[in-house]
Order: structure tokens, then C-alpha cells, then sequence
């Protein structure tokens, strides 16, 4: 993949590291919206925008477009864990 969307240097870590700073960061008020919204929902939107974002993933061309990929997937991935939780 490096080598096809022409990465260069520490990019592809950077890419990795930007989805764990989504996540982290939005995981707990993605917690405060599920007491909101309610595990049903939150659950199935985030799981459908995170299964697109995914399917997304294979149509990029160039490392901005993989670090937009990587914090979305970050952003729907954090509420999936506390709904699981909760539910």
C-alpha cells in the first residue's frame, strides 16, 4: 500500500497514530451521546459509517486521503466499544 499511494518516510505511522488519537480522544463523549441517543442507534449508525468509511479505505490515492480514512474509521470506531458495553 505504501509503495502504490506513494508514502513517503514515517507517513504510514502517522496515519496509524491518527487513529488512535480520534478515538481516545472522542470515546468518552461518544459515552455521554449514548446515554443520550440510546445503544440501538448510536450503534447502528456508527457501525454503518464505520463499515463505509472502511469500504472507502480502498479507493485511496494519496496519504491525505488515507489520514481523513484513518480519523473517521478512529471517530466511528470509539463509540462501538461503550455501546457494546452497555447493551
Amino acid at each position: 500500500m505504501s509503495e502504490e499511494i506513494g508514502l513517503t518516510g514515517n507517513q504510514f505511522g502517522t496515519a496509524v497514530t491518527l487513529l488512535y488519537a480520534t478515538y481516545v480522544t472522542v470515546e468518552a463523549p461518544t459515552a455521554i451521546l449514548l446515554k443520550i441517543i440510546g445503544p440501538r442507534y448510536l450503534l447502528a449508525g456508527c457501525a454503518f459509517c464505520w463499515g463505509a468509511t472502511t469500504l472507502g479505505m480502498g479507493f485511496i490515492n494519496n496519504a491525505g486521503s488515507l489520514y481523513a480514512c484513518r480519523l473517521l474509521i478512529g471517530f466511528f470506531e470509539a463509540a462501538i466499544f461503550p455501546c457494546i458495553d452497555v447493551s
